[in-house]
């Protein structure tokens, strides 16, 4: 079940890869790609905090990839995920959602329309990234992740 939670951060990843592919002028298609992956991602959270809660909400971790070994420190990619995990990911999805449907009818014919929205896919991957965070370095990657965009 832990390995769920790389779906959270790598479908808005998946999607922020796909904007450059959307010519510059087709604002449906890429609103569409946003709210779609927007949306999957609330089902996704919604269907896996459900499990997780019916299956007694156990502490998730999961150790991704090691980036760097030495004999006394290992630097590698862990997730996490807890109660104050799966409301912030419940709570982030929807605002993310609610942000992304608004923005789609304000941004209208704006000439950053198509940054913004790679810039909002972007940032809700490095939020996914702190809220499941499993150790300090993860929660380093997302914030600068956030800080970029």
């Amino acid at each position: 079940m832990s390995y769920l939670l790389i779906g959270f951060t790598g479908l808005p990843v998946a999607a922020f890869l796909m904007t450059p592919l959307i010519p510059r002028n087709h604002e449906k298609t890429l609103s569409g790609l946003l709210l779609t992956t927007l949306g999957l991602n609330l089902i996704l959270a919604l269907v896996f905090c459900g499990w997780w809660a019916f299956s007694g909400a156990p502490i998730l971790t999961e150790k991704l990839i090691t980036l760097y070994q030495t004999q006394g420190f290992e630097f590698f990619i862990s997730l996490y995920f807890d109660l104050n995990s799966a409301v912030f990911l419940l709570v982030g999805a929807i605002l993310m959602l609610l942000i992304s449907i608004f923005s789609k009818y304000y941004m209208h014919r704006d000439p950053g329309y198509r940054r913004f929205f790679s810039t909002m896919l972007l940032f809700y991957s490095g939020y996914n990234l702190i809220v499941t965070a499993g150790n300090f370095e993860t929660l380093f990657i997302g914030w600068e992740i956030i800080g970029i965009t």
